[in-house]
């Protein structure tokens, strides 16, 4: 995330125009997050939206939950966009036509979506003086997919070479967010294990499943512990899963937004890998697009359509009433091309005067353009 306050430098308030734009606008269906305080990247970029900017001492912080400065409130986003599109109206120009591939398409835009699953997640540690203990974990799971599974479940992996018996390892849920926000929905995460991992020596998981509910993108955590409080050994330094993981206290423990991304706990969607790394090394495997059998191609004659449009022809010359600027459509350009020459800005041909003259009084002029928009939007079907 970009500095804030003071220190922000070069920043465009306009959402989406340049690399200097904020990329943290205060807006829900834009963030794709379930509350204003989660840092994380924001899953749509909100074009052309216009923040709140910075306050008198050019301060700004460019973060989601920060209404002040991020909100895209509807009375400065109407003028703004009313602004600029009177702008274009008038001084726009064929050399600067609208961008018909704008705004590109999303990665994740599709039926559904991305296919990444990843966890954030922090460890906290109660080691005992004899060896033996425990290591807590909070998590929550992410996708980018736009319809998240609800067969999901998480593995963390652990290295079992100090401990003497395995069974004497146990895991213990403690907080299941799912089950006491939405427990009459069907969300209960069920912690079990652990289970042998055959691809690595000495190599055993927890897992944590969810059964018919879509935990992922929820925003709700799961913590819950792992190893023994007496009768052998735990070291969880030396645990797959454990690495990198940020260590903290108890207390944060009851805190939000303390988790961060790791590749080394592994989600699964019916048993199958879709996100992180396994201990051997494991990756999610791409999907490879089945071959499709030869198929005899058909082809039909183009349908012709008639329209209102009028033409005439004089000579060589092709009169198209509304095609101002002779590419043989109709459309925003024609009326822009025509309101530019009212003003002065741009020179007609001949052809162009007749056909931008669809009111037929012998001079092109704003009403004329007035009847070629309501043309484009169906206003009237002929002129």
């Amino acid at each position: 995330m970009e500095k804030g306050g003071n220190e922000h430098g070069s920043r465009c308030f306009i959402v989406g125009f340049n690399e200097n734009s904020c990329k943290y606008p205060h807006h829900r269906a834009a963030s794709g997050l379930t509350k204003a305080e989660d840092p994380a990247e924001q899953r749509h970029v909100l074009y052309g939206a216009l923040v709140g900017g910075p306050d008198g001492n050019d301060a700004h912080f460019d973060v989601t939950s920060d209404w002040t400065y991020n909100e895209v409130t509807i009375d400065y986003n109407a003028a703004f966009v009313g602004a600029a599109a009177g702008l274009y109206h008038f001084y726009g120009s064929p050399e600067d036509p609208i961008d018909e591939n704008f705004p590109p398409e999303e990665e994740n835009s599709g039926e559904n979506g991305g296919n990444a699953y990843w966890v954030e997640a922090f460890a906290v540690d109660d080691l005992h003086d004899d060896g033996a203990g425990v290591t807590k974990i909070s998590f929550t799971v992410r996708t980018d997919s736009n319809k998240p599974s609800d067969n999901i479940s998480v593995r963390y992996y652990f290295n079992a070479e100090e401990i003497a018996n395995i069974s004497s390892v146990t895991a213990s849920e403690l907080y299941d967010q799912s089950n006491v926000e939405a427990g009459e929905d069907g969300a209960d995460g069920i912690v079990s294990g652990p289970f042998k991992y055959d691809k690595a020596e000495n190599t055993y998981y927890i897992e944590v499943s969810w059964d018919g509910y879509k935990i992922a993108n929820s925003g709700k955590k799961y913590q819950f512990s792992m190893g023994m409080y007496y009768g052998d050994t735990w070291n969880p330094k030396n645990d797959y899963s454990y690495q990198d993981l940020p260590v903290l206290t108890d207390n944060d423990m009851f805190g939000d937004n303390h988790e961060t991304k790791t590749d080394r706990i592994c989600v699964y969607d019916n048993g199958v890998l879709v996100g992180g790394t396994e201990p051997d090394g494991s990756t999610v495997q791409p999907e490879i697009p089945e071959p499709t059998a030869n198929t005899e191609e058909t082809t039909s004659e183009p349908v012709s359509e008639t329209t209102s449009e009028t033409t005439t022809t004089s000579g060589t010359d092709s009169v198209k009433l509304g095609d101002v600027d002779l590419n043989g459509g109709i459309d925003i350009l024609d009326v822009i091309l025509l309101n530019r020459s009212v003003l002065g800005k741009s020179v007609l041909s001949d052809v162009q005067k007749k056909n931008a003259d669809v009111d037929f009084n012998g001079t092109p002029e704003p009403a004329d353009a007035l009847m070629i928009m309501k043309y484009i939007v169906k206003i009237i079907e002929e002129f």
